[in-house]
């Protein structure tokens, strides 16, 4: 529904006749995308073996990226040939195929199928695709989870037992896409002002996303391996490593692009690394609802690093300063992921 949803409001968005529709357009194609991410981590992670559930539930954002990068070439030569509408006429009919491909393959969530009643053949027919001949119209279907967190609801995020989890992840995903954006908006710019050329900066834009996408790859391994917590307080205290040397010292242009390309490992390794542990962290019952909140959350972290870049810029901050500041919000969330380990471990 939600891919449909975004393919039509982008053949909308093609079609607008002002700024103002056009803006509106834009605005419902994103709650259509804004919906599909959450879900599909949800999926991803009920479906994955339990030991590799982190990497895979953080892998899938590496589509992201890739379908950023390939979207900004496939944009670029449309534009060039028949104009801007024919980018957002691409962009709602390639998620409409997609969605008649989702409609016959995407499997639902086997756990909330138990959940609710008059499921029982499509539980048949989906455990056989595991393990054949496993189960029949006789086989009956049940699941050890709580009976008592059933509401699917905001509230049901803030009782105990998740109550602090939830606002150290929301905190978290709020301070990891407040600084991804911060730099990935302003970063370019920073770096001209401090002496670099146009072309270098440009570069390290793009170094700093090479970085990201390492780094969504490689923290649902670390996840996997060292612990979930552990790891994205290891990746957030390489952040607020990373930005202290920027900040402190003036390293050569290699060693420069080198930091960059560390800071976009470990920055863009936060936030996927948190949804992963969110889907960990939520019942069935409210785990598409729990990933959908701190991703929303996050956005608004992404929202604010524009304005807070916008007024870095016009107080006149050096490159220096921007990034001797980041470790402080960096931090603030190192904090929240061990609060909510350490009450884990205590329940």
């Amino acid at each position: 529904g939600s891919v449909v949803f975004f393919g039509l409001s982008s053949l909308l968005s093609a079609g607008a006749w002002n700024l103002s529709s056009l803006t509106f357009f834009r605005f419902i194609t994103g709650l259509g995308l804004g919906a599909a991410m959450p879900n599909i981590t949800t999926l991803v992670a009920e479906y994955a073996p339990h030991r590799y559930r982190s990497r895979l539930s953080t892998v899938i954002h590496c589509g992201f990226n890739s379908g950023a990068a390939l979207g900004g070439i496939l944009s670029q030569q449309l534009l060039g040939t028949f104009g801007w509408r024919a980018v957002l006429i691409a962009g709602g009919i390639l998620p409409l195929l997609l969605a008649l491909v989702l409609l016959r393959c995407l499997p639902e969530s086997m756990l909330y199928l138990v959940q609710h009643a008059g499921n029982d053949a499509r539980l048949v027919r989906l455990l056989n695709l595991f393990i054949p001949g496993i189960a029949d119209k006789d086989t009956r279907f049940y699941t050890t989870e709580p009976q008592k967190a059933r509401a699917s609801t905001a509230k049901s995020l803030l009782h105990p037992p998740y109550t602090l989890g939830t606002v150290a992840l929301w905190l978290t995903l709020f301070v990891g896409l407040f600084s991804v954006y911060l730099l990935s908006s302003w970063l370019p710019l920073m770096i001209k002002d401090a002496g670099l050329t146009l072309s270098q900066a440009v570069i390290m834009g793009s170094v700093f996303q090479i970085g990201g996408m390492i780094g969504n790859f490689c923290i649902g391994i670390e996840m996997d391996r060292w612990g979930k917590h552990e790891a994205i307080i290891l990746t957030l205290s390489g952040s607020i490593c990373g930005a202290l040397i920027l900040g402190l010292f003036t390293p050569s242009l290699f060693l420069l692009y080198a930091l960059v390309l560390i800071l976009g490992f470990t920055l863009n390794g936060i936030n996927p690394g948190c949804y992963a542990l969110a889907a960990h962290f939520y019942p069935t019952s409210i785990r598409a609802t729990g990933v959908g909140w701190a991703t929303g959350i996050g956005r608004l972290g992404a929202i604010t690093s524009a304005g807070v870049g916008s007024l870095m810029l016009a107080a006149g901050w050096t490159f220096s300063d921007v990034f001797l500041f980041l470790p402080l919000p960096l931090l603030a969330g190192a904090l929240a992921m061990y609060c909510k380990k350490r009450t884990q471990s205590e329940t």
